[in-house]
């Protein structure tokens, strides 16, 4: 099986459309080149292969998943900001971390607690709390997968509202986060992660994340190179013109003794609303917004021409 076979064997996943249309379109702006794009399906193609052969239920869906641990070699050093992150707080997985490469003053992370509504919520007001040495923000079982990085500046007006929680899944594009979750963020000094590195995504992370978007919508977004654009699925979901959430790269791993002793806990309470699970914002519904009037036929012909 060469690279267009498999392209071939894909095009019916509306998760590859996302992904294909995320590589075109962030290859027709020139975010990264096209030996890039040729090295990621050869080597996608080969993790396919490998899950075919171990008799994987699903080797479509787990090859797809695999991408988003390709940008461990496409990770881009910064010289003026270079972070990074992982796990946090026993039994607490971290899920987003927010920071902002202009202004190093102050990074968060959007943590996951747990589902299901306690009689209260486990905590209710901001407090400081200490990252234990050896623990990380993340996901441990796999340190090669990325962690998103977005612009604490697009979360801080929302901390004010009652369903930041929703709001805030909504500005960062986590079709993930779902009802009846409790959240929090933790919000740590940028200079402590100086040593760390992290870059702009690329099409690769729409392998794990459903609503990304390589290239931004709005003009003066687009500028922007140095970021990514998550979605903004509540725009999305109304049809919005430019539906650009929050700034984005991504980054490695936090460990526990790159912060200071004590970081500051925000409470973001219980997402109430699910997203992504209707036909006006589902799966289908995003691949049809970024094939933009194409069939999927003309998609997969645009990226054989690559190949």
């Amino acid at each position: 099986m060469d690279d267009r076979e498999f392209i071939d064997i894909l095009k019916d996943e509306p998760q590859w459309v996302i992904v294909m249309c995320n590589l075109l379109a962030g290859l027709k702006a020139k975010l990264y080149s096209e030996s890039f794009v040729k090295k990621a399906i050869g080597d996608w193609r080969e993790s396919y292969l490998r899950y075919l052969s171990a008799g994987e239920p699903n080797p479509v869906a787990a090859a797809i998943h695999d991408m988003a641990d390709y940008n461990r070699m496409h990770v881009t050093v910064e010289t003026d900001a270079n972070i990074s992150c992982t796990h946090s707080l026993p039994a607490i997985r971290a899920s987003q971390l927010t920071t902002d490469p202009e202004d190093r003053s102050s990074l968060a992370a959007n943590t996951k607690l747990g589902t299901g509504h306690p009689s209260s919520p486990r905590f209710t007001a901001t407090q400081l709390v200490k990252i234990s040495k050896g623990r990380v923000i993340g996901d441990p079982k796999r340190p090669e997968r990325p962690v998103f990085l977005a612009s604490f500046r697009d979360i801080e007006p929302l901390l004010k509202n009652e369903d930041k929680a929703d709001q805030i899944r909504d500005k960062l594009g986590l079709v993930n986060w779902k009802e009846g979750t409790e959240y929090v963020m933790l919000k740590f000094q940028g200079e402590q992660l100086a040593s760390l590195q992290h870059g702009r995504p690329t099409f690769a992370d729409a392998g794990s994340h459903r609503r990304f978007k390589a290239t931004a919508s709005a003009k003066e977004n687009q500028k922007k190179r140095d970021w990514g654009f998550a979605l903004d699925l509540k725009a999305f979901a109304q049809r919005n013109n430019s539906p650009d959430g929050g700034r984005e790269r991504i980054c490695n791993q936090i460990r526990g003794e790159s912060l200071a002793p004590e970081v500051q806990l925000h409470p973001l309470g219980f997402v109430a609303k699910a997203r992504g699970d209707t036909i006006d914002d589902n799966d289908d519904a995003y691949a049809a917004f970024l094939r933009d009037g194409r069939s999927v036929g003309d998609i997969a012909s645009s990226v054989k021409a690559i190949l």
